[in-house]
């Protein structure tokens, strides 16, 4: 009796360590990350990107309200604005800026200074521009992004001749030089749909884009290709085929 209870005291001792090793992992709760929570915790370890985010950001709120600084700062773009001042007011005799002694007021009412023979203010002149940079930006990004996806997509999946054609002509445009490219369209896209300067204006803005759009898709276009090549040869993939 004794020897069989020895037993089953050294059997359940022995035993106890392994269940308790079994039940310690179930007892956490190991849930899983998904790619949205991966890549945010990689951008907090990365002090540059969140640096970059910063004045993105900054760069982002200055161009929405610009309209709002300009009146709060009294600067202007043009004389349009009832509370800008006249030229002779901030421009000398020889069509050049004014600046007189501390009490003049011109350093700190233009921070950045006016322009030369216009007496436009260079502040207000970045704040509108940004405007305009951030829209070429995000137009161009985005266009880029759909052409890039779309025919990295369909080179990838359809392979044969018209992966071959696609890859051509990817390669094709890689190996033109962009600032070369852009020097040749930009001047023909401007003269073709500019007129008068309202439509001049939307021509340049078009031929930027344009541009941008016409040299940027192909970068995306390979990896994109490249990805779907990857994943047509997974385990997975192949039991589908097989399974039918």
């Amino acid at each position: 009796m004794a020897l069989s209870t020895g037993t089953d005291e050294i059997v359940s001792g022995a035993e106890g360590p392994d269940e308790k090793s079994e039940e310690a992992p179930s007892s956490k709760n190991l849930a899983g990350r998904s790619p949205t929570q991966i890549a945010l915790e990689r951008l907090r370890k990365d002090k540059v990107a969140l640096v970059c985010s910063a004045i993105l950001l900054v760069l982002v709120l200055l161009a929405v309200f610009a309209p709002l600084i300009c009146d709060w700062l009294n600067i202007y773009v043009d004389y349009s604005n009832p509370d800008a001042p006249r030229p002779s007011e901030v421009l000398g005799p020889d069509n050049y800026p004014i600046i007189g002694p501390p009490d003049h007021g011109f350093i700190w009412s233009h921070p950045l200074g006016i322009e030369p023979r216009t007496g436009y203010d260079n502040l207000a002149y970045i704040l509108y521009g940004l405007r305009t940079s951030l829209m070429v930006a995000v137009l161009a990004t985005a266009f880029s992004t759909v052409v890039g996806v779309t025919l990295g997509l369909i080179a990838g999946y359809a392979r044969g001749w018209v992966d071959s054609a696609l890859s051509f002509f990817i390669d094709f445009f890689l190996s033109f030089p962009f600032i070369l490219g852009a020097l040749a369209l930009a001047p023909i896209i401007t003269q073709r749909f500019g007129g008068s300067s309202d439509s001049l204006a939307r021509a340049q803005l078009l031929s930027i884009v344009g541009v941008l759009v016409f040299f940027g898709w192909m970068g995306l276009a390979r990896l994109i290709r490249g990805q779907v090549l990857s994943l047509r040869e997974r385990e997975f993939v192949q039991a589908a085929q097989v399974i039918g």
